[in-house]
């Protein structure tokens, strides 16, 4: 049963205050704001009747909590989100752009709450950008701002429903302000780094080092040939001196080589 009192006593100044039960049996108790006991004693019948409604599941708890979440004001549910942005390790322009698209699209369509947020409120400040000639990637920006953060609203139970599911975001494509286009055979050699962009310094030196891969300097030419001259050519039988090759005799059990006369020399036939 609720029960009123006052701090100090009875007859002690100040305001009543409540003490209930709650739906999940939890001891509650809270200001009454008032000096009447009359009026504190209302109040917590009003919260001891909520209370037996939400535990007989006449009241959803959870609904309840959503509709109070959406009576807050949509700066002081911002805040959570730009927590939520960095958590997932978004940079701090993108939280900052993110969090003033919100604001631009909430000050437009006069949203104070979540419980003011609608889809016809965003598709007419979109048409306000649309009017105003800005780009479609531009209105797509905004547009994702705002549709992601109703999501997460919706995702964590603090909206019933995502109020913007219903708002489309327009085609990049059907506003091409810039059209990109592949450069030919003859732009790309004349650019001299194979096709890839001048002013990437990563690729400026892959592009160097391919060339130097595909084409060898005369330098290293010379270095090549100066090193074949010093390799020592293998020794033939016809380069033998006639007495060497006379008295030269094949040894089956050498392994097939040639034993000189100088039985220390073995020399390897090729």
């Amino acid at each position: 049963m609720a029960t009123v009192f006052k701090r100090g006593g009875a007859r002690a100044k100040g305001p009543w205050y409540i003490q209930w039960i709650d739906h999940t049996g939890k001891r509650r108790s809270k200001c009454a704001r008032t000096t009447d006991k009359a009026t504190a004693e209302r109040i917590a019948r009003k919260h001891e009747a909520d209370a037996a409604l939400r535990r007989d599941g006449v009241i959803d708890p959870t609904l309840d909590a959503i509709s109070k979440e959406s009576q807050r004001t949509i700066e002081a549910h911002l805040a959570d989100y730009e927590s939520k942005l960095r958590t997932a390790g978004r940079t701090e322009k993108h939280i900052t752009s993110t969090r003033r698209f919100i604001e631009w699209v909430a000050d437009h369509a006069e949203f104070t709450t979540l419980a003011d947020i609608t889809a016809d409120g965003v598709n007419r400040y979109a048409g306000k950008l649309r009017d105003e000639g800005r780009a479609v990637r531009t209105i797509q920006a905004h547009l994702n701002a705002i549709k992601a953060f109703t999501k997460w609203l919706t995702d964590h139970h603090k909206l019933p429903r995502d109020p913007l599911s219903s708002v489309k975001k327009p085609n990049p494509k059907a506003d091409r302000r810039r059209e990109r286009r592949m450069l030919p055979p003859e732009a790309l050699r004349a650019t001299g780094t194979d096709g890839l962009p001048t002013d990437d310094p990563k690729g400026a030196q892959h592009s160097q080092r391919e060339r130097g891969q595909s084409a060898a300097s005369p330098c290293d030419d010379q270095k090549r040939r100066d090193a074949q001259k010093k390799t020592p050519k293998p020794l033939q039988i016809a380069d033998l001196g006639d007495g060497l090759r006379d008295c030269a005799s094949l040894d089956a059990s050498s392994g097939g080589g040639i034993r000189t006369p100088d039985t220390r020399i073995m020399i390897p036939l090729l």
